[in-house]
C-alpha cells in the first residue's frame, strides 16, 4: 500500500478552459493520476483503489507498475471519476484499464508505447458520464496492432485518413480511432471528401488534431461526406475547404449524428453552382430531423456566396432537428446573396440550442438576413444562451436572432453593434422580426454595445415582444445577473467574459 500525503493541484491550466472538468477533477470526489505523490490509494493485485474520496496516484508510480503487470484503476470510497493530469507513458505489453463510477477525464498525454492495451469504462454503475479530453490531452498509440476497448467495444486503430477511409468503405458500421495526431498536408488537396462512404458506426479521435486538411470540390465537401453514427474527440485544425455546394470542416451532410467534443480552425467557402446550399465552421446541413451536438466548438471563417436559398453559420450551416448543447462558435460569418447567416447557425428548423454562444462577426448582403447567434430560427427552442459578435448588412437583422416564428427563446441575450443594410433594412438589438407562435421569457440586449434603442424590428401582435425582451445598460449588464438567469447555469465575474453573464458549464476560452 502506498500512503503518502501531499496537496493536491489543479492542473496547470486556465481556470475558464477547466470548468467543465472541474467538477471531476476538484469540487467532486476524484481519483486522480498526476505528478504529486501517491496518497488514499491501495494498490494490490494489480487493482488501484482509493481510499478517500480524493485520492491521488503518481504518473511514474503506475507507469512502473505497468512495466511487470497489468493494472486496472478503479474509483470507489466516495469518489466517483477518474483524471489524468500529468503524462503518463508505459512501453510494455500490458493493459491499463481506467474503470469509473462516472466519467474519465483526460487533461495530459497518454503514450501507449509497444503492444500495450487500453481499457477505459465509464458509467460503471453510475449516469452522465462520459471519456473526456481536455486542454493537452490525448491517447497516442505507437503500434496500431495495440488493443483499445472502450465501455465494451473493441476500436480499430488507425493512423492516417486514408486508413480510415479504406476501414469505413470496407465496413462503416465498424469502430474506429485516431491513433496521433496526423497532417494532412502530406496528402495534397483533396478533390472531394476524403471519407467518402457514410459512416454508420464510431469514429473517436482520442484528442487528436488533423492539421492542414484541404479540399476543393465541385460538390459537398467535409472530412466525412456523410453520417449518421457517432464522431467524437477529434479536432481539425487550419482546413481550407472550398466547395460549390454544402461545405464544412467535419461533416457535409448529418443524418440524424451524434457529436462530441470535435472542433475546427481555418476557413470553409461555399462558392455556390446550386439553387440551395450551405457552409458550417463543423456541419454544413443535416438530412434528417435530428443529431446531437455537444461540448464541440469552431473558430472557422464561414463564406457562402451566390445561392438562391442557403444558410451559413459558424458551427451549422442548417439544421433540422439537431440538439446542440454546451458547444460555440469563434469564427466570422458572411453570407452574399444568400438566404441566412448566423454566428453559431444559419438556419435552424426544429430542433434546440442550449448552453451555448457566438462571439463572431456576422454579416450579410442587403437581400438576406443576419442573427448575432441564429440567422432564421421556426419550431425550435433556444435556452440560456448568448451572442456577442456585431451583426452587419442584411434585410432582417438582429443582435441574437435576425428573425423566427414558433420558437422558444428564454433567458438569453445579445450585445453585438446591429448595423442595417440600407434603408429598407429592419434590424433588432435582439431580434428583427418575432413572428407568430414565438415564446419569449427574460431575454435582453445591450444598449450601449449595440447601438440600438429598440430590441426588435417587427413583432406579431401575439408575441409578447415589449415584456419579454429587455434592453440594459452596459453597467446594468455587469452589476448582476439578470432577472430569469438560473445561478446554477450562469456566472458572473469582472475578468470573464468582460463582466458579462458566462455559462458555467461552457465558460468563453480565453
Amino acid at each position: 500500500m502506498m500512503a503518502s500525503r501531499h496537496t493536491r493541484r489543479l492542473s496547470a491550466r486556465t481556470l475558464f478552459a477547466a470548468m467543465l472538468v472541474a467538477a471531476a477533477t476538484s469540487a467532486q470526489a476524484s481519483v486522480q493520476i498526476s505528478s504529486n505523490p501517491t496518497h488514499d490509494m491501495n494498490c494490490a493485485d494489480g487493482v488501484c483503489a482509493p481510499t478517500a474520496r480524493k485520492a491521488n496516484l503518481n504518473a511514474t508510480d503506475l507507469a512502473n507498475m505497468l512495466t511487470t503487470s497489468d493494472v486496472k484503476v478503479v474509483t470507489g470510497s466516495g469518489a466517483v471519476t477518474i483524471g489524468i493530469l500529468s503524462p503518463l507513458t508505459w512501453a510494455s505489453t500490458n493493459r491499463l484499464t481506467l474503470d469509473a463510477n462516472e466519467s474519465v477525464h483526460i487533461d495530459a498525454p497518454v503514450v501507449v508505447e509497444g503492444t500495450a492495451g487500453l481499457t477505459i469504462v465509464t458509467n460503471d454503475g453510475g449516469t452522465g458520464g462520459d471519456l473526456i479530453f481536455s486542454g493537452k490531452g490525448n491517447v497516442t498509440f505507437w503500434d496500431l496492432a495495440s488493443s483499445l476497448a472502450i465501455n465494451g467495444d473493441n476500436y480499430t486503430l488507425v493512423g492516417d485518413i486514408a486508413s480510415l477511409a479504406s476501414a469505413i468503405a470496407s465496413n462503416p458500421s465498424g469502430r474506429y480511432a485516431l491513433a496521433n495526431d496526423y497532417d494532412a498536408s502530406v496528402d495534397g488537396q483533396y478533390e472531394r471528401s476524403p471519407v467518402a462512404t457514410e459512416l454508420t458506426g464510431t469514429f473517436e479521435g482520442l484528442g487528436h488534431m488533423i492539421s492542414n486538411l484541404s479540399i476543393e470540390s465541385g460538390g459537398a465537401a467535409a472530412l466525412f461526406f456523410k453520417a449518421s453514427g457517432t464522431m467524437r474527440d477529434v479536432g481539425l485544425q487550419n482546413v481550407d475547404i472550398v466547395a460549390n455546394n454544402d461545405a464544412a470542416s467535419l461533416l457535409a451532410e448529418d443524418d440524424a449524428a451524434t457529436i462530441i467534443g470535435c472542433y475546427a480552425t481555418g476557413s470553409v467557402s461555399g462558392l455556390v453552382a446550386y439553387y440551395f446550399a450551405t457552409a458550417g465552421g463543423l456541419v454544413a446541413t443535416t438530412s434528417t430531423a435530428g443529431g446531437t451536438i455537444i461540448r464541440s466548438h469552431a473558430k472557422v471563417s464561414v463564406r457562402l456566396e451566390d445561392a438562391t436559398w442557403g444558410g451559413a453559420g459558424g458551427l451549422v450551416g442548417v439544421s433540422s432537428g439537431l440538439n446542440i448543447t454546451l458547444s460555440y462558435a469563434s469564427g466570422h460569418v458572411s453570407g452574399y446573396k444568400t438566404g441566412y447567416a448566423g454566428g453559431l447557425v444559419g438556419v435552424m428548423n426544429g430542433g434546440s440550442i442550449s448552453q451555448s454562444f457566438a462571439t463572431g462577426r456576422v454579416r450579410a448582403s442587403k437581400g438576406g438576413v443576419a442573427g448575432g447567434l441564429v440567422g432564421h430560427g421556426e419550431n425550435s427552442s433556444i435556452q440560456d444562451s448568448y451572442a456577442t459578435g456585431a451583426v452587419h448588412g442584411g434585410a432582417y437583422i438582429g443582435g441574437f436572432a435576425a428573425g423566427f416564428y414558433n420558437l422558444i427563446v428564454h433567458a438569453s441575450y445579445s450585445i453585438g453593434v446591429v448595423e442595417g443594410g440600407g434603408k429598407h433594412a429592419n434590424p433588432g438589438g435582439f431580434v428583427g422580426g418575432a413572428g407568430d407562435g414565438s415564446d419569449l421569457k427574460w431575454d435582453y440586449w445591450g444598449i450601449d454595445t449595440s447601438k440600438m434603442t429598440q430590441g426588435y424590428a417587427y413583432c406579431d401582435p401575439g408575441v409578447n415582444c415589449a415584456e419579454a425582451i429587455q434592453g440594459l445598460h452596459t453597467s446594468q449588464f455587469q452589476s448582476g445577473l439578470p432577472e430569469g438567469f438560473n445561478r446554477k447555469i450562469w456566472g458572473q465575474m469582472p475578468n470573464i467574459n468582460s463582466g458579462y453573464p458566462y455559462l458555467l458549464a461552457n465558460p468563453p476560452p480565453q
